[in-house]
């Protein structure tokens, strides 16, 4: 219940503190506190900040600043023209499932609220791992040494031959309607996913997905909730609308759904991002139980989720499919789905769809028309004909067979270096290995600079996570790297794996203190 006259306000700020303890930042703590503790409720109107600077005999400026990092942290609502009220209920430490992540730095700080596209540095680390030569884990792409060349032109030179000029017009927004038509059936045969080809928009790619999504739901300063770690192509689609991207730990078996009811109440996301089946960058999958509980707090909290599932057709264990899509037991309709046949086919060949239920799927595509009309009409017949021809079956039989085989062997790899402290889980499907670096290590960049120059490369962990870029990285981003194993032959993963252990043993000799000198 929201209060119309403020509340009184018994306040004492520590001016002996000086610079130790900024008088901003006390007032932000204590507030916080009472907060937490229930000495102030929700709905109640604080005072207003002149009234409560002239008390406290600080600058307006001051009690603004609080008011606003309460904001920005959930604790508070600013209502124009009505004043400052408590938005979240008390939320005590014992009972907070964010507090033993906070407590062991596992939830970095996050995001400003300002678009902020991934730094220089971070552009140029990508950089130097694409070098020739390098054997480079860096790439989570299809490999094109498997792409299907001769099945694609023979697809091409069928549709010029019987569609002729047809073939390069600019068609629906939404695409071509046979394509829907055959994505509906192989999400129907292999994502367990009943959909209606009405629901499916073809997009240029999963990254236009996301992107689509962010025009969609999110504005400057809304939260965006993502895994941590989370796709680093999602991270920057939703900075570059300015959104506050908090991160959601992941643990074995996906997502910690526990501490979302508790991130929600206290920065109100916008939506949920996430890859439930073979996550990048750490290969996990979401468990059955945790897909069921993820869709009922979706539900109760009116939360919109982003399914990101472009692994989700890459199992490499056993003769069964990959889980379901979290879509497929989505009954309320709070799920986008997005897939690609980007991840199945190859990186520049940029087809992918999204499964919408009305009327988000009409916003979404409008958002789609408006972004480039329609995607390339003559590569969507192509991969039509390579649908419905039995060709991508065929090719994704072939695939998984080799991805299989590198999986396995950069698991063999790292096994015989597990002496030097390095953790991994082994991943059931997709493209990526996450690693995790002893803890008495270096960093997972520290260790990049130096495999680099010994001809190996990967991306270190703090690009995954949502982290500000001035705020301290999490243990778990310093220490991971994720290992990339799709596009690499056999041979060069065994080499690299050996290259790598040989950049980690260099650096760890190099900070390792000197014997002392007996004489």
């Amino acid at each position: 219940m929201t209060t119309a006259e403020p509340i009184e306000l018994s306040l004492a700020l520590d001016r002996a503190a000086g610079r130790r303890y900024p008088l901003g930042q006390q007032l932000v703590d204590e507030l916080r506190r009472r907060v937490q503790a229930g000495s102030l409720g929700p709905g109640e109107r604080l005072p207003p900040v002149r009234g409560l600077a002239a008390r406290l005999n600080v600058t307006p400026e001051t009690v603004a600043g609080a008011y606003k990092r309460l904001v920005e942290e959930g604790y508070l609502r600013g209502e124009i023209g009505r004043g400052t009220f408590v938005a979240a209920p008390p939320l005590h430490a014992e009972e907070d499932p964010l507090a033993p992540f906070e407590a062991a730095g596992a939830l970095p700080p996050f995001a400003s609220q300002q678009p902020t596209p991934g730094p220089p540095a971070n552009r140029d680390l990508l950089r130097l791992a694409s070098q020739p030569g390098l054997v480079s884990f860096a790439a989570s792409v299809a490999a094109l040494d498997l792409a299907p060349v001769e099945p694609l032109r023979r697809a091409l030179s069928d549709v010029l031959a019987k569609d002729g000029a047809k073939a390069l017009q600019v068609g629906a927004a939404q695409g071509y309607q046979p394509l829907r038509a055959a994505i509906a059936g192989i999400l129907r045969e292999q994502r367990g996913l009943d959909v209606d080809e009405s629901t499916v928009c073809v997009t240029s790619g999963c990254q236009q997905g996301i992107d689509l999504a962010a025009k969609v739901f999110v504005a400057a300063g809304d939260v965006v909730l993502v895994e941590q770690p989370s796709f680093l192509g999602a991270l920057e689609a939703f900075r570059a609308r300015g959104a506050r991207v908090i991160g959601v730990p992941i643990e074995g078996d996906g997502l910690r759904v526990e501490a979302l009811p508790a991130l929600i109440q206290r920065y109100r996301p916008k939506l949920l991002y996430c890859m439930p089946t073979y996550q990048n960058p750490t290969g996990r999958s979401l468990s059955v139980e945790k897909r069921r509980a993820l869709l009922r707090i979706a539900a109760s909290h009116d939360l919109p989720i982003v399914e990101d599932d472009s692994a989700g057709f890459i199992h490499l264990d056993g003769d069964g499919l990959a889980p379901p899509s979290l879509k497929a037991e989505d009954h309320a309709g709070y799920v986008l789905h997005l897939g690609t046949f980007s991840k199945l086919i190859a990186a520049g060949l940029r087809l992918g769809w999204l499964v919408a239920d009305p009327p988000v799927f009409e916003k979404l595509v409008a958002a789609k028309y408006a972004s480039d009309l329609s995607s390339d009409a003559l590569v969507q017949r192509a991969v039509h004909r390579l649908v419905v021809d039995g060709a991508l079956d065929v090719h994704l039989e072939h695939a998984r067979a080799a991805y299989r085989e590198r999986r396995n062997a950069l698991v063999s790899a790292l096994q015989q270096i597990s002496s030097s402290g390095v953790t991994f889980d082994v991943p059931e499907g997709g493209f990526n290995l996450w690693l995790e670096l002893p803890r008495d290590g270096p960093s997972s960049t520290e260790l990049f600079l130096e495999a680099v120059r010994r001809g190996v490369a990967f991306v270190p962990g703090p690009f995954f996570f949502s982290a500000g870029r001035d705020g301290p990285a999490s243990s778990a981003a310093l220490r991971g790297l994720r290992l990339s194993y799709s596009a690499v032959a056999p041979p060069d993963i065994e080499r690299g794996v050996h290259l790598l252990s040989d950049a980690l043993r260099a650096i760890s000799e190099a900070a390792r203190p000197a014997e002392p000198l007996v004489y």
